[in-house]
């Protein structure tokens, strides 16, 4: 079991519906060392973590729980997969992640039709977890997984903002997408970004490994939602005339924050997990020493404690 480093807490077992869980009571002096923790800005010094936590080529898979959450016939998976490791320009590594996701649900309006979906995207990003760039997509089948209006697109960090480049022959053009300012965004490194966990609840580990890097209790940061980059640029052109204008959904404030250390079952494995409340969902995730998501809390039809969960290689 991984020896954490967090400060000594006290146990006291609750029950989590399916999980075997122990919530942690911080002592007095866990509470205060807690506190003179440093918050994640963009001055800070470089996060020392070895890849994420992946070793290269290494694939993690989640599934839905628990196990009869789903009805005869369905699934839900989501991947990610270190795919590559490479240098830019200024010497600090780069790391090129593919994710996906497949799924086959029943139709809520129709119990004889199966909604399927296919989606493959990648992300480079750097030290920092920034992405500085993001490919949509695959095949034609992999295209409509996506509510991105250009489904074959690349949007690349150019240095100030993202250039969204759409391939030939579509209809969407190529326009520059900037972010708002925020104190963690620091353009220069660059760094204060993620791709946010609703475009794939595995990209959580990201944010998760600086979050463990830099042994903080809370992190802000901006939240990339790449999918819906293309659909807000047309609606900022379609309510361009609007004096209200319209409400960014393509990037949002996103915040991940210490709750305790836990024990937990996943499968028939126990971890002793980090407890994280993310603002970007508003759900409570678990990850460990290295910042692996194990474990997220998702809601899912009228499941009251429906979850994510890491997939064991025994489990394939």
């Amino acid at each position: 079991m991984h020896q954490l480093q967090k400060q000594a807490v006290t146990l006291i077992a609750v029950t989590m519906s399916s999980l075997a869980a122990t919530t942690v009571i911080p002592s007095t002096a866990e509470q205060q060392q807690q506190q003179k923790r440093p918050e994640y800005r963009g001055e800070v010094i470089a996060p020392q973590h070895e890849s994420f936590g992946f070793r290269l080529g290494e694939e993690r898979r989640y599934v839905r729980g628990p196990g009869r959450i789903l009805r005869v016939g369905e699934f839900e998976l989501w991947t990610i997969r270190l795919d590559e490791i490479s240098n830019a320009d200024t010497g600090m590594p780069l790391y090129t992640f593919i994710y996906s996701r497949e799924l086959s649900l029943i139709n809520p309006n129709d119990r004889d039709y199966m909604d399927s979906l296919r989606a493959t995207m990648s992300v480079t990003v750097n030290h920092y977890g920034f992405p500085v760039e993001v490919r949509y997509g695959g095949s034609p089948e992999e295209e409509s997984d996506t509510d991105f209006i250009n489904k074959r697109g690349l949007l690349r960090w150019i240095g100030s903002a993202y250039l969204f480049r759409a391939p030939e022959g579509v209809d969407e053009s190529s326009f520059n997408f900037s972010l708002p300012e925020n104190e963690a965004l620091n353009r220069n490194v660059p760094s204060g970004v993620f791709i946010s966990e609703t475009e794939n609840p595995a990209l959580l580990t990201i944010p998760g490994a600086i979050f463990q890097a830099l042994s903080l209790s809370e992190m802000e940061f901006l939240s990339l939602r790449p999918n819906r980059v293309g659909r807000q640029q047309t609606r900022r052109r379609r309510w361009r005339s609007y004096p209200g204008g319209t409400r960014r959904s393509d990037v949002v404030r996103g915040k991940l924050e210490f709750k305790a250390v836990e024990e937990i079952l996943i499968g028939d494995r126990t971890y002793e997990a980090i407890k994280l409340e993310s603002s970007d969902s508003g759900e409570n995730l678990y990850i460990d020493n290295s910042g692996k998501l194990l474990l997220l809390e998702r809601k899912f039809r009228n499941w009251p404690n429906a979850y994510i969960r890491l997939l064991h290689p025994s489990e394939y």
